[in-house]
């Protein structure tokens, strides 16, 4: 089925905010984990080095995803109380 094909989920347009908030939560829940392996698990320093590297992208992408919800709960809704 192509992406034109699929059925939107909501009838009403839907705020960033709303959507982008638990996704950045997940991240940060990733993020936690993977900093709880690099301190608490023994592993090869190959594998050590790739987890790192692994938590080093889930944060960069936690803090770009804080970032942008930060900017889209800053904005206020448009008129009417519709999302963006």
């Amino acid at each position: 089925m192509s992406e034109q094909e699929l059925t939107k989920y909501h009838l009403n347009e839907q705020r960033a905010d709303a959507i982008l908030r638990p996704m950045a939560l997940t991240l940060a829940e990733l993020e936690t984990r993977a900093q709880h392996f690099l301190d608490r698990l023994h592993m090869v320093e190959e594998d050590r080095a790739a987890v790192a590297a692994a938590y080093k992208a889930i944060a960069a992408a936690h803090a770009e995803l804080e970032t942008l919800w930060q900017a889209r709960v800053a904005t206020p809704q448009r008129e009417g109380g519709k999302g963006r």
